[in-house]
């Protein structure tokens, strides 16, 4: 489900002026989430712009078609994501803060416990992190790596699965952070998100800089003239 998109938050807005649902603005304020009901005039929407993962100046083609990920130079096919994963969204970001694009994508695939559970005590710890069909969500980076497109970091199943991310720069520092909206994996889908999420790259991984409990049914990402990225939601 792709979130983010031009058409979706002139709705969403659409939605605010003309109908009593309430639209909110989650901006990022002494590093916490914040929601607001009124917020500075938006001055673009942000999307991912820049394809050219290999830096050769060409910016590739990147598809998602039927669950599936793929990129292409031309008409070669140069990397398509594995049969078992099931691709919700790509979006094209330097998240982990190196000056180099990546594909962030947000994927469903099966289950698979921590390799450390064979040799410690206590294993399963995150033995509920999937749903009933046996899929646990996972945030993938693919990017261009020693002469070829690879994965460049996977995560460990999600607790809480992502309904959609972006890339924004939450505080206006030049960096991207992940924005996520989360819901359940057991969640009935018409019940909508349950949570707004932020996350930072740690140089090893991402860790999780606030959360705030909400009911989301719709979402998009805007930037302020100011700069600072906010996330507007209605339940």
């Amino acid at each position: 489900m792709s979130t983010w998109r031009k058409g979706f938050l002139i709705s969403l807005c659409a939605v605010g002026l003309l109908s009593p649902i309430p639209v909110h603005a989650w901006q990022w304020e002494t590093g916490v989430w914040a929601r607001r009901r009124h917020f500075e005039s938006v001055q673009n929407i942000y999307p991912p712009t820049d394809f050219d993962l290999d830096g050769d100046g060409f910016p590739e083609l990147i598809r998602l078609e039927d669950r599936r990920a793929s990129i292409w130079q031309g008409n070669d096919l140069r990397w398509e994501s594995p049969p078992g994963w099931q691709v919700e969204q790509v979006l094209g970001a330097d998240l982990t803060h190196d000056q180099v694009l990546e594909l962030v994508l947000l994927v469903w695939r099966p289950f698979s416990p921590w390799p450390i559970d064979r040799y410690i005590p206590n294993p399963g710890r995150i033995q509920d992190f999937q749903n009933a069909e046996g899929l646990s969500c996972h945030l993938i980076l693919i990017g261009w790596e020693r002469g070829m497109y690879r994965e460049r970091w996977a995560g460990s199943s999600l607790a809480r699965p992502l309904q959609a991310i972006a890339a924004v720069d939450l505080n206006a520092d030049g960096w991207l952070e992940l924005a996520g909206i989360e819901t359940g994996y057991h969640s009935a889908p018409s019940a909508g998100a349950e949570s707004i999420s932020a996350w930072q790259w740690n140089g090893f991984g991402f860790t999780l800089m606030d959360r705030q409990e909400a009911v989301i049914r719709r979402s998009a990402v805007v930037y302020t003239k100011s700069g600072h990225g906010i996330v507007l939601t209605s339940p």
